[in-house]
């Protein structure tokens, strides 16, 4: 029998949506900050810095996942094996940045943390590494902004972790 924890309930009457913020992490460093995010020291860490890239404004969305199933055994139908995650995010200032997203793009060893509420109230944190994909797509008004459209996905049958924001880093 699995052991499985009891629910807890919500801090607050509402959880809002948006992704505000961003971080890619290097999969080197991210095995500290994921087993304490909300220790904002880890964050700063000088020895991290090229290893680490924080967005404190970005906005987008994330897709929750999708499961990927099998047939199942027995009188079971189907059953989940795991899952395809994904989001999408704006980041700002398109001009001298396609050097970074050029190779962070061919780079496959970063994994997502992402902040979501307009009050910057929940990290996520994801813990594989992710397949990420940045283009600057142009519209056509003067009155239009160019952003960097950044597309993030993964497989993990696990929901990202959450937790608190660390202070001063995001916000």
């Amino acid at each position: 029998r699995p052991n499985i924890p009891d629910f807890t309930s919500p801090e607050c009457d509402f959880e809002s949506g948006r992704v505000v913020a961003l971080a890619f992490i290097h999969k080197d460093i991210h095995a500290a900050i994921y087993a304490d995010p909300t220790n904002a020291s880890l964050w700063v860490d000088g020895n991290y810095a090229a290893d680490l890239h924080i967005f404190q404004e970005v906005r987008g969305t994330y897709d929750g996942g999708s499961p990927i199933d099998v047939p199942g055994l027995g009188s079971q139908d189907s059953r989940v094996i795991n899952a395809d995650r994904s989001m999408v995010v704006a980041i700002e200032g398109v001009k001298n940045n396609e050097s970074f997203f050029n190779e962070i793009v061919k780079s496959h060893q970063y994994r997502v943390a992402f902040v979501i509420g307009g009050d910057y109230q929940t990290l996520f944190m994801n813990n594989v590494d992710t397949s990420i994909f940045a283009g600057a797509p142009v519209e056509e008004g003067l009155d239009s902004q160019v952003n960097w459209a950044c597309a993030i996905k993964w497989k993990d049958i696990n929901n990202p972790q959450s937790s608190d924001v660390p202070t001063g880093i995001f916000n």
